[in-house]
């Protein structure tokens, strides 16, 4: 279908000649660029009913490890207890 409609844009200077950057750089008219962009423009809906869980998950990771590195600064080594005590740690709590 042959286009024959024209839409008009206010844009400020600054503004048009970033949108002219970026078609030039991709070899693209500033009109193709604007088409593609809407064309192809991709929405992500996300469930963030887990970011709660996850981010004190991550707390926890980040306690222990500090914890584990403190021990390990201390004694200036780790023990084979402390490498199993990671291991329970993380299969405890299904971090990974």
């Amino acid at each position: 279908m042959k286009e024959t409609e024209r839409i008009h844009l206010r844009v400020t200077p600054e503004k048009r000649g970033k949108i002219k950057n970026i078609a030039t750089n991709r070899g693209m008219t500033m009109t193709d660029l604007l088409i593609e962009s809407i064309e192809n423009q991709v929405t992500i809906n996300l469930n963030t009913s887990n970011y709660k869980e996850i981010v004190v998950r991550t707390r926890n990771i980040d306690v222990k490890i500090n914890k584990l590195l403190r021990t390990i600064y201390q004694k200036e080594s780790f023990t084979e207890t402390d490498i199993e005590m990671i291991k329970r740690y993380i299969k405890q709590k299904k971090c990974f």
